[in-house]
């Protein structure tokens, strides 16, 4: 049983540890059951994505539950038991907030923060409401309190007078065990909070700032790091929800807003000053200042202090971009601040291609010790994206006018098909010039732009699409990256693919213009071409681009990649709209595709997907051993808490039939296969629906060979550490080679 066990890193890493030691022992099990109960408060017991899969117990009793109180409290009272304590008087109440505020205003009614006693009180009650099981050491209270100088022994407790009630001892063990005090329930946190606004004039803000500039809280001791990490959670900590796509800041920062608005500024200049080794405030401060003051020159010095503080830190990337977007509005650009903008993007775009270093080093360390979960970090390809979308946006406001529109000037330009210079001869006069002056100033910058989105959106895409989390639980950060990512491809897309569809395909259209088409509609590549597997209604699009390569593959133009695309396409069609009549005869296809020549990932993984199952004396092994090598160079990197996603499953029948896709598993099923591989209930329903192709193979050298070909398991702690074992599994195809799926050793149920 755990407390507010939040991070799902350290549920992997148990998982992981567990499954570790399994191994260790020779114990064989499909899943060690294992149960992690994790207890936590919250405000309230509506269900979120973040808690959809959680048991909420109310802080109120049923009717039944009252009753049988009732019944105890008549026997307690026959013993002569005390029942006239708060907490026996609290649930008589039925835990009625009407009864908390009155204790809690009948506490407080002498409250002044002029008081030593008061104001530690309320620096108590600040921290309980906004970072959960947060406490001062009693050593700290004392002195504060000034109790270690008095010559009388005095208990902690009897110097809060009256307020003592409220509070209690915890005991902490972490690294050193301390005893520290607290306010004895999150609820009366929150009314005395409310009350010390209420009655006494006590803001959030004086308390924050006392809590801030009191050097005693701060002192290097061993009980203090706790105390330390409490504060920064108190002020760094944002909270995401279904209803509000971002929080920019956490909730006593937003709290503190509504209620004496401009005194956040003080209470995060005080937090800086405080937690000055800390980058991260750096990186709040740079935010407030962009986001709620739109003063761009503060942001980027607290941006640049950051950097200074911490430059392999691949988040801060992420502010900076976001200075840039906020710096950019809606009114027109001035030809005075487009070179400084211009300037200001070049010096983003930098820092995010730096920090793009960052991570992969990260990666690699975490990949050695195989102990961290950490997905990989994004933020400086998002950043560098972000910049250069919102760089576009910025010159579409220059009110170029003569002989070209907004759109087609900008692309011309951003293409290298019209000289920047030459623009101010189409468009005479003073401020124009000063417009071209500027684009020319940065011109490389800006030739560099389309180039730089579709690295990235190759990037994101092959992250979206070949990767999976290892967990099954939603990535609400990652939905949100995926959701912007869409917006800055559609801008894309608007600007540089331009394909009049009511054109005939085969007369009028040139290899160019269709080539704009593909990927316009991401057939240009084949992560985006797996992505259709999972849309719905996407069999026209995909038939649009059959045409298209059919096209293409016939002119002097063809690439490699047309041909590989091809074969995607027809094997993906297959699949959401089997009667197409588009769709290539799938001996052929496959002839096609052994006349296919390449050292490439995605030849690799449809050659062993497509020949897996024929007559082709092709080396499957070889194939499988060059495609896990380019997994290794071209995926791994970015796999970090990943793993390769499976997109085809063996089946029981021949040609394209005999390739399964999730949707057919998952077809009146609420599991997804695409995440939830050790789910009992799939594997059994597809043992009983006899879709998919149980094979058989021997496990040796902890993997399991299968027609010469070496397969991993989904899970290592499928294996027994003996050799020559026979096993059944199905078998599912990941860009990252074959994996054994539902493993059985044979003769076994279990």
């Amino acid at each position: 049983m755990t407390d507010r066990f939040q991070d799902i890193r350290n549920v992997l890493t148990l998982q992981h540890q567990i499954e570790e030691e399994c191994l260790n022992q020779y114990i064989f099990s499909k899943s060690p059951q294992v149960i992690i109960v994790n207890c936590m408060r919250v405000d309230s017991c509506e269900p979120t994505e973040a808690t959809g899969d959680a048991v909420c117990i109310p802080n109120y009793l049923s009717e039944n539950e009252l009753k049988l109180f009732e019944e105890k409290m008549e026997e307690f009272k026959k013993t002569n038991r005390n029942t006239e304590t708060f907490y026996v008087s609290m649930i008589a109440d039925n835990f009625s907030p009407g009864y908390i505020q009155r204790v809690v205003k009948n506490t407080l009614k002498d409250f002044n923060f002029q008081h030593k006693h008061a104001q530690l009180f309320a620096v108590l009650v600040l921290l309980h409401v906004y970072s959960k099981n947060a406490l001062l050491s009693v050593s700290t209270c004392e002195e504060f309190l000034g109790l270690q100088t008095k010559a009388e022994s005095c208990k902690v407790e009897d110097a809060f007078e009256k307020f003592s009630s409220l509070l209690k001892r915890s005991t902490v063990v972490s690294k050193v065990t301390f005893e520290g005090m607290m306010v004895i329930h999150s609820r009366i946190a929150q009314h005395c909070l409310e009350e010390l606004s209420a009655s006494h004039g006590v803001t959030k803000a004086q308390i924050a700032n006392l809590l801030l500039t009191t050097d005693l809280f701060y002192e290097k001791t061993p009980e203090k790091l706790k105390f330390m990490q409490d504060v920064q959670d108190m002020l760094m900590t944002r909270q995401y929800s279904a209803k509000h796509e971002d929080f920019f800041f956490s909730r006593l920062i937003q709290d503190i807003m509504k209620e004496t608005p401009g005194m956040e500024e003080t209470v995060l200049l005080n937090a800086a000053e405080c937690l000055r080794e800390e980058e991260a405030i750096f990186q709040l401060l740079a935010r407030y200042y962009c986001i709620k003051k739109q003063d761009f020159t503060k942001a980027m010095v607290w941006v640049k202090k950051a950097k200074d503080h911490s430059r392999e830190d691949s988040y801060i990337s992420d502010t900076v971009s976001q200075v840039l977007v906020f710096e950019d509005n809606n009114d027109p650009i001035k030809p005075d601040s487009l070179d400084r903008f211009l300037t200001l993007a070049e010096s983003v775009a930098e820092a995010c291609k730096n920090t793009q270093q960052t991570p992969k080093e990260e990666a690699a360390t975490e990949t050695q010790e195989q102990t961290d979960y950490n997905t990989y970090n994004t933020a400086g390809h998002f950043g560098e994206l972000q910049t250069a979308a919102t760089v576009i946006e910025i010159l579409q406001k220059i009110p170029f006018k003569a002989g070209f529109t907004y759109s087609n000037w900008l692309t011309q330009v951003l293409l290298g098909k019209i000289i920047i210079k030459d623009l101010s001869k189409e468009n005479p006069g003073l401020e124009l010039k000063q417009y071209c002056d500027d684009l020319q100033k940065h011109e490389r910058f800006l030739l560099q732009l389309k180039d730089t989105m579709k690295q990235h959106f190759v990037f994101f895409n092959n992250l979206f699409v070949n990767l999976v989390p290892l967990s099954a639980g939603k990535d609400k950060q990652n939905d949100l990256t995926k959701c912007k990512v869409s917006s800055y491809f559609q801008q894309y897309t608007e600007l540089f693919c331009e394909l009049d569809k009511n054109k005939d395909v085969n007369r009028t259209v040139n290899v160019e213009q269709m080539r704009q088409f593909l990927e316009s509609n991401k057939g240009d590549s084949y992560a985006g071409l797996l992505e259709y597997l999972y849309k719905e209604d996407s069999a026209s699009t995909l038939e649009e681009i059959i045409q298209m390569y059919n096209f293409i593959l016939k002119s002097k133009e063809a690439r490699l990649m047309d041909t590989v695309n091809f074969i995607y396409t027809n094997v993906i069609l297959a699949k959401v709209e089997p009667k197409s009549r588009y769709i290539m005869p799938y001996q052929d296809l496959c002839n096609l595709l052994n006349k296919t020549d390449g050292s490439i990932l995605p030849l690799y993984y449809i050659k062993v997907l497509l020949l897996w199952s024929t007559n082709n004396n092709c080396d499957l092994q070889d194939l499988v051993s060059k495609m896990k090598e380019s997994y290794s160079t071209e995926l791994k990197p970015w796999s970090s808490g990943k793993k390769a996603a499976v997109h085809f499953y063996l089946g029981e029948k021949k040609g394209y039939d005999g390739l399964i896709f999730h949707r057919e598993i998952n077809s009146g099923s609420e599991q997804n296969i695409s995440t939830q591989w050790d789910d009992e209930n799939i594997w059994r329903k597809m043992n009983e629906s006899k879709k998919l192709c149980r094979v058989s193979g021997k496990i040796a050298n902890d993997l399991i060979r299968v027609k010469g070909v070496e397969v991993d398991p989904i899970f290592r702690r499928q294996l027994h550490k003996e050799s020559d074992k026979s096993v059944t599994f199905f078998i599912g195809f990941s860009i990252n080679g074959p994996v054994a799926l539902d493993m059985k050793v044979d003769g076994s149920n279990a």
